[in-house]
């Protein structure tokens, strides 16, 4: 096996096409319900396809480039969870052969090889929550040509030319677009650019410049339009926002338990007598450090889950494959292959049925039909809009800004925005735990006349 995909040949990637296929069979055909995040997703792609504006009327901090990927996503897929995994796995395919065309490019090992790819593709099926179009996928695709063009910038230290730290900044600033957490690898890759390529003066401005050109583009367009207040409350004020997690650090832990294993036996080889060059030791250091700030990033990521390990796949395909590809006996490298090849799906498969103690996975999925009709309802919970039991009717999607914005004593912005979503959505249900709306109602006297209270919830009258 590790024979057959030492040899630099393109079709070698045909043949981790179909192995990623039949090794996630039981992930696309599983019936253990959707993701949160994924049905969240659909929720967003929906309200956006219905023609919702980002931060003005669809009012949650999810990144603009994700929002108009749920968007494109729900118009050519729908509600189609299986779609969506089959897209996914699709994008990880991508992904995995870019990282094995990178790393023969910048000569990361003493033959070009195609084993990246394969232990990506490997790594993905540590969880079936890896299947599933998300900010995280998203942003990792950018992350990924930020890594090339860091590289690349660290190869050549062109004093000359800013092109590649311009758009290494530039990239970065496309990931935090994606998801608002990958803004430590922007601090991390700045490090990494004054330790290894010694940046002058201009390529510290140059990196920043193109970090916050996407940024300052977007505030412009939102700018012109009127809106740039919403843009910087709703969208940069929870930047750094977080929610409760879906999963704890020690199931975490446990779920990545078989890549920590070889990344530290991986780790031990190439520091206590693995022979490299001078160039290949550089990019271990580098691969070293994108790892750490990756367990950085975990730290700021507003939903702690199993694809939260994804920006940190490439240097662990980078450190497992030098370590296979060294070990001198041949017969030990096909074993541990074989150990990936068979313990990552198997202990996957173990996962998704609940049979590893100390994984309750319960929290990362929901048993629903996303085909099914139901009410349009406003839900003022802490929760998102997820749709398990109403149709969200209006675009308050995320619990945390509802709760904050409609506070114990009303203000004129939070009457106007419920004003402008009720007559949005026009929802049918409206769900109040907590009689919040009650100090509103007497201030949108037309509003309330349409409603009957019974226990909790608001009905509309007919």
């Amino acid at each position: 096996m590790l024979r057959f995909f030492r040899v630099n040949d393109p079709y070698r990637l045909l043949a981790i096409f179909v192995l990623f296929v039949l090794l996630s069979l039981p992930v696309l055909l599983a019936d253990d319900g959707l993701s949160r995040t994924a049905l969240f997703a659909i929720v967003l792609g929906q309200k956006m396809y219905e023609g919702l504006t980002p931060y003005v009327t669809l009012i949650d901090h999810t990144p603009v480039l994700s929002l108009w990927l749920n968007s494109v996503v729900f118009a050519v897929a729908g509600k189609s969870a299986w779609t969506r995994e089959l897209l996914a796995l699709v994008v990880l395919l991508f992904q995995g052969a870019y990282v094995a065309v990178v790393f023969i490019q910048k000569k990361a090992f003493e033959e070009n090889t195609y084993l990246p790819a394969l232990l990506f593709v490997l790594l993905c099926l540590i969880s079936s929550d890896l299947f599933t179009l998300t900010p995280t996928l998203l942003g990792s695709g950018f992350l990924l040509l930020a890594l090339n063009s860091l590289i690349k910038e660290i190869e050549f230290r062109n004093y000359q030319d800013d092109d590649q730290v311009l758009k290494t900044g530039f990239y970065l600033a496309l990931t935090t677009l994606a998801e608002n957490s990958f803004f430590v690898y922007f601090l991390g890759t700045w490090l990494i650019l004054v330790l290894f390529a010694r940046l002058t003066a201009r390529k510290h401005i140059v990196y920043v410049t193109g970090f916050l050109l996407p940024h300052v583009l977007l505030f412009t367009a939102y700018w012109f339009m009127g809106n740039h207040h919403q843009l910087l409350t709703h969208f940069y004020g929870y930047f750094f926002a977080k929610t409760k997690g879906l999963l704890t650090w020690s199931e975490l832990l446990l779920t990545a338990s078989i890549p920590v294993f070889f990344l530290l036996i991986s780790f031990f080889r190439l520091t206590g007598g693995s022979r490299l060059t001078n160039y290949q030791s550089q990019l271990f250091q580098v691969m070293v450090l994108w790892l750490l700030f990756g367990v950085a990033y975990l730290f700021f990521v507003s939903e702690l889950r199993p694809q939260c390990l994804l920006p940190m796949f490439p240097p662990l395909c980078f450190l497992i494959a030098h370590f296979l590809l060294t070990i001198q006996r041949k017969r030990w490298a096909e074993v541990f292959l074989w150990l990936l090849l068979i313990g990552l799906p198997g202990y996957a498969y173990l996962l998704q049925k609940g049979k590893v103690p100390g994984i309750n996975n319960a929290g990362l999925y929901v048993k629903t039909n996303t085909e099914e009709k139901r009410p349009r309802a406003f839900l003022l919970t802490e929760e998102n809009s997820l749709g398990i039991t109403y149709e969200p009717a209006t675009g308050l999607m995320n619990g945390r800004q509802k709760m904050d914005l409609f506070t114990p004593v009303p203000t004129y912005n939070s009457l106007t925005i419920l004003a402008q979503q009720l007559e949005l959505g026009k929802p049918a249900v409206i769900v109040d735990p907590q009689n919040r709306l009650h100090q509103y109602w007497q201030h949108i006297p037309n509003w309330k006349k349409r409603y009957q209270k019974k226990g909790t919830r608001y009905y509309l009258v007919p």
